[in-house]
């Protein structure tokens, strides 16, 4: 569908520019995911969704991204952080393999970063933090299936 197809005023044009101008999340592969401001965002996020929809306030949010065709926003930000680490864990430089990522996951999984969002991804999704050390997890399907069973 071309742009010019679009009516200004439309529920798609509304979607596509709310997609543009607050689904970006630069960086957020570095949040950590059990902080509550995420969640503060995330809520906020809907709220702009229930807006531009035109859907009443008290809509649930499965019904929300089912319309929009989207992932949920907090999800979106998990599967951003999990390509992340993955990337870290496969990366050609042994410091940030062994030192950074590893060491994050395995050793320090309380303190560090990557070992909190994985501890909060793992019991998210349901996979064993092994299991993604090993690369057997693919993240794109666990999340997606999660979401898809949820809704």
């Amino acid at each position: 569908m071309s742009l010019k197809a679009i009516k200004p005023g439309s529920s798609v044009t509304k979607h596509k520019l709310f997609r543009t101008y607050c689904s970006s999340m630069y960086g957020c592969q570095l949040w950590s995911l059990d902080d509550s401001s995420v969640n503060d965002l995330c809520t906020a996020w809907r709220k702009g969704l229930r807006r531009i929809s035109s859907v009443p306030y008290n809509t649930h949010g499965n019904i929300l991204y089912g319309l929009s065709g989207d992932l949920p926003i907090y999800d979106e930000i998990c599967k951003r952080s999990l390509h992340f680490i993955a990337t870290c864990l496969h990366c050609s430089c042994d410091l940030i393999v062994f030192f950074v990522a590893c060491h994050g996951i395995t050793c320090a999984r309380g303190t560090s970063l990557f070992g909190r969002n994985i501890t909060t991804c793992s019991a998210r999704y349901n996979f064993t933090v092994s299991d993604f050390l090993l690369g057997t997890v693919d993240v794109n399907a666990v999340v997606l299936c999660w979401t898809l069973m949820m809704q």
